[in-house]
């Protein structure tokens, strides 16, 4: 629970007037979505990569410099139209992608975020959206959604490795 109770009960009121029943405890009070992308990464072990596309909101870029995190950049160009897909070369373990970029305003396809879906599987990473890209199914992320994209399940097996904040919370570490 986060946010002041009189606030929460007020958001309760406004919503009650629409017929929606929601108790205070549920409400979460936040400074906006900036901070809440940044403070998610808390939840990952903290020797996780990251990758950024650059030029990239200055927000994932700081808070990923301030947790002390090892940073690769995918570059976006005038030549890629300022949208850099995924290089084989580079393992991270969260990849935060925002469409339609900002600051430049480019807008991944429907193919393109295909092809970060399937990276983040094979690599075992972890994709961090904006609010506005939830409903992109198949993400290796907590959004469900309507549009299907095809993404390959991994055969059922003991051997397969746990991306880092799996394997911190399954060892019990806190996070």
């Amino acid at each position: 629970v986060q946010g002041e109770l009189f606030l929460r009960r007020a958001i309760c009121g406004y919503y009650r007037t629409f017929k929606v029943g929601i108790e205070p405890e549920d409400v979460f009070v936040s400074d906006g979505a900036k901070s809440d992308l940044a403070n998610l990464c808390d939840l990952f072990a903290p020797d996780s990569t990251v990758l950024l596309p650059n030029p990239v909101y200055p927000v994932f870029y700081d808070t990923s410099v301030m947790a002390g995190r090892k940073i690769f950049f995918s570059r976006g160009t005038k030549k890629n139209g300022f949208l850099p897909m995924p290089d084989e070369s580079i393992r991270t373990d969260l990849i935060y992608l925002c469409s339609p970029n900002n600051p430049t305003g480019a807008v991944y396809t429907r193919a393109q975020l295909q092809a970060w879906v399937e990276y983040a599987h094979v690599h075992h990473a972890c994709i961090i959206t904006t609010p506005h890209m939830k409903h992109i199914s198949g993400m290796p992320h907590c959004h469900e959604a309507s549009l299907k994209l095809p993404v390959p399940k991994p055969a059922p097996s003991r051997s397969i490795p746990f991306p880092k904040w799996q394997a911190s919370r399954a060892s019990g570490a806190a996070g």
